[in-house]
């Protein structure tokens, strides 16, 4: 079902004449902006690579998630929790959809 669930929603949205949502499932554009450094909210952050020889490390990156645990293999109650997970920025790319863009931050 999960891999059948875009195609339909494909066949839904193609009557609409306009529709982000439309847009977002077509697939952006193949020609990607690739950044070294990103200002976003106040922000700069940068990859990985760029910081390299920086006195100024920008790109640590640190995400709060909810997500279920367990004691040990044998328990099977999961119990949910806030984790944090921390990581170095690789690549920001923005993806042009057309009518809009995303800015993706990937991450280790």
């Amino acid at each position: 079902m999960p891999m059948s669930f875009i195609p339909w929603l494909r066949e839904q949205l193609q009557n609409e004449e306009v529709s982000p949502s439309r847009d977002f499932f077509d697939g952006p554009n193949f020609q990607t902006i690739l950044y070294n450094t990103y200002q976003a909210n106040g922000y700069v952050f940068s990859t990985a690579e760029w910081d390299t020889n920086k006195t100024t490390q920008n790109s640590g990156i640190k995400m709060n998630v909810m997500t279920n645990f367990c004691a040990s293999a044998k328990d099977k109650k999961l119990v949910s929790d806030d984790t944090t997970y921390y990581g170095l920025i690789r690549q920001i790319l923005e993806l042009d959809y057309f009518d809009f863009t995303i800015t993706v931050f990937c991450f280790d």
